[in-house]
């Protein structure tokens, strides 16, 4: 296990992975020249994804992706292409037609001229609930025809939104407790 525990950091590293970097909250700078401008087109299409999902817009979603872009969903569910992605959207769109997004944008990193990978938490509002989903999520944007557009985008459960929803099941349990017996009594507030 500490070989595993040790080659795994060495990977993690290799990568440029911290743990301090994942927890800032703004984009970092990228490193390669010209990039500036390559940072914020892929911004703007952070931006316009957000707007297109904010409108219930499943094709303005899917127009974000390459032609053959993937999403892979918490549920590690793959939707492949822009009509299975519109498919997906659409339908959860049908089923939640004021849903709200937002992006926090927490990693960019240039491996190319044409490749980026992007690192962020989107944070998610459906109507009728106060729970925001809170997502982490990794994309890799792509270059073409002097255009930048999501290759792939997968989901991944985020561990705080998990623990504050298996707490909330607990809630029940908040309040004043009072436990008697013939000799005792036992108060409790929770």
């Amino acid at each position: 296990i500490r070989a595993f525990l040790i080659a795994q950091t060495l990977v993690m590293a290799a990568m440029g992975y911290s743990p301090l970097a994942a927890q800032e909250t703004s984009p970092v700078k990228p490193i390669l020249r010209g990039a500036e401008t390559d940072w914020a087109a892929i911004a703007a299409s952070a931006e316009r994804f957000a707007e297109a999902f904010n409108a219930a817009d499943a094709t303005a979603v899917a127009e974000t992706f390459t032609p053959h872009g993937e999403y892979v969903d918490v549920d590690r569910n793959l939707f492949q292409g822009r009509d299975a992605i519109q498919a997906e959207f659409a339908a959860f769109f049908a089923g939640n037609p004021k849903a709200t997004i937002e992006i926090d944008v927490q990693a960019l990193r240039f491996l190319a001229p044409n490749l980026a990978v992007e690192e962020g938490v989107t944070f998610t509002e459906l109507e009728g609930t106060e729970h925001t989903a809170r997502t982490r999520y990794t994309a890799v944007h792509v270059k073409q025809d002097n255009q930048w557009r999501v290759a792939r985008v997968r989901d991944f459960n985020d561990e705080f939104s998990n623990a504050e929803g298996k707490l909330r099941s607990l809630s029940w349990m908040v309040g004043e407790w009072v436990d008697e017996s013939q000799d005792v009594m036992i108060e409790t507030k929770v």
